[in-house]
């Protein structure tokens, strides 16, 4: 009976959140990314926020001439050594580059380390 009462408890407690990682902008529920794109977007109101889904390499502008952010927020970062170089020559023209992942791409370690 205790056992059933835990349970009940620990049901009614995660009621109404969704625990899968899905990492969307919109949604409120744990391990999405709501609460981090209200942030980027208060912390810096005059400036433009887009949330992309193409590879690094076509996403990163060499032409830049404003200093800008790229935050990686997700389960695993796909990227090849092209992809790491165009984030290290990114960062290296003032820009900032913030990765929040379970996984890192090896070759970014050997770059960095």
């Amino acid at each position: 009976m205790l056992l059933i009462a835990v349970f009940a408890i620990l049901h009614y407690l995660n009621a109404g959140f969704d625990w899968r990682e899905r990492y969307e902008d919109s949604n409120k529920n744990p391990y999405n990314t709501f609460v981090i794109s209200e942030l980027l977007k208060r912390s810096f109101p005059k400036q433009s926020f887009n949330i992309m889904s193409k590879r690094i390499h076509n996403v990163l502008n060499d032409s830049t001439e404003t200093t800008a952010n790229y935050v990686f927020v997700g389960k695993s970062v796909y990227a090849d050594s092209a992809d790491i170089q165009k984030w290290l020559h990114f960062a290296e023209k003032g820009n900032t580059v913030f990765i929040a992942s379970e996984v890192l791409p090896e070759a970014l370690f050997h770059e960095i380390y």
